[in-house]
């Protein structure tokens, strides 16, 4: 029996090395895929004519963001034209984020301020938002900013009004600023992990539907988004970006993609619910699909996280190979995430714990699956209509 016991001991810690190995190789690959993800952004799309940029409409759909609201305000109130205009659209807000907002009124003639005090069945209150910003707007660039999210000089916000009316529609890949070191460290993975297996690579390439862009800063002409139906016509969808980006594919036009680091900043979530809770909102289309597939993938997600640490374990304990192969797994995970800390420069120490950190994105699968709803700034909404 202790023999039995033994040969089936081997072949487990066998079997685990072949899947270390493969680990190995599809880390390998993801970090060449981020890469090519980054080749896709550019530096910018042309210089520029101010006068030749039409009247741009800045919408800013808010709900009880009184932390960072000032701060979006402040990065555009005195560096847009006269003739341009800024609405912002406040989903019901129920921590004085209104009151804020009213007192810039008093000084700047182009902010309109609209409050929404309910949302139509059916809608996700982000999308309905930005469809009342968008029927009371006049400009013929539509630019859609979240209330966490902020320019950092005049030529940001004209640069990409100018990218979107020449292409069509544009989008910053902003730096996610973060104000613990646990985000930092999670945030580290999620860009990585989007650029990796996500990336710009499959969304410019002709053959796959697939496609998004960063929602939280992005613009479009107005007679583009009025072509697609804009938000109305994705009125249900929880990634109401994503949606509208694969709509935008499905007629042809890509998104113009900019290197925003050095010019928009928009803040990520401290807390770690907070963020499961925008993980599965961004995965639930993925998983609503087949909810099989969904649970397979977020097992081979967490596995390919978590190996490095049960190869390290059982090669202290039973099978020294093991040690040394999951050191190695371990370096490459590590090294694979390089980009997502550079690209939010952050320290690289975040590297060394993405591991561990890794296993958010599974957990936000798993939720997707078992989960009726997420919360959004104090908001529940249902996942599943």
């Amino acid at each position: 029996m202790r023999y039995m016991i033994g040969v089936n001991s081997i072949y487990i810690y066998y079997f685990l090395i072949i899947l270390s190995f493969m680990d190995i190789a599809v880390w390998v690959y993801s970090h060449r895929n981020a890469l090519k993800s980054l080749g896709y952004i550019h530096k910018d799309c042309n210089v520029y004519v101010l006068r030749d940029i039409p009247r741009i409409s800045i919408i800013i759909p808010v709900r009880n963001a009184i932390d960072t609201i000032s701060r979006c305000l402040d990065s555009i109130v005195n560096m847009v034209r006269d003739f341009d205009e800024i609405i912002v659209v406040d989903d019901g807000s129920t921590d004085g984020t209104d009151k804020i907002v009213l007192r810039y009124l008093d000084t700047f003639g182009n902010i309109r301020y609209l409050r929404i005090d309910s949302v139509p069945d059916g809608w996700n209150p982000k999308s309905y938002s930005c469809y009342i910003g968008y029927k009371h707007s006049r400009g013929d660039i539509l630019l859609f900013l979240d209330g966490d999210t902020w320019f950092l000089s005049r030529d940001s916000i004209y640069r990409l009004a100018y990218c979107a009316y020449i292409y069509g529609v544009a989008s910053y890949m902003p730096r996610f600023i973060c104000l613990s070191r646990r985000c930092r460290a999670i945030e580290t993975v999620l860009t990585t992990f989007s650029h990796a297996f996500t990336g710009f690579n499959r969304v410019f390439n002709p053959r796959n539907t697939f496609s998004w862009f960063y929602g939280c800063c992005w613009a479009i002409r107005r007679d583009l988004y009025e072509a697609i139906d804009g938000h109305r016509s994705i009125y249900s969808e929880l990634l109401e970006d994503k949606a509208i980006a694969t709509k935008l594919k499905s007629i042809g036009i890509l998104p113009m993609v900019l290197d925003g680091v050095r010019d928009v900043e928009t803040l990520w979530y401290s807390n770690i619910s907070d963020t499961i809770d925008a993980l599965t909102r961004i995965l639930y289309s993925y998983v609503y699909r087949n909810r099989v597939k969904g649970f397979v993938s977020g097992m081979v997600i967490a596995l390919g996280y978590l190996l490095p640490l049960i190869d390290i374990a059982i090669g202290i304990t039973s099978f020294r190979p093991l040690l040394f192969i999951g050191l190695l797994l371990y370096i490459v995970i590590c090294l694979a995430h390089i980009p997502g800390s550079r690209i939010n420069g952050y320290s690289l120490i975040y590297i060394f714990i993405t591991p561990l950190i890794g296993i958010v994105i599974p957990i936000a699968i798993f939720r997707c699956i078992f989960a009726k709803d997420v919360v959004w700034r104090g908001r529940r909404i249902s996942i599943y209509k």
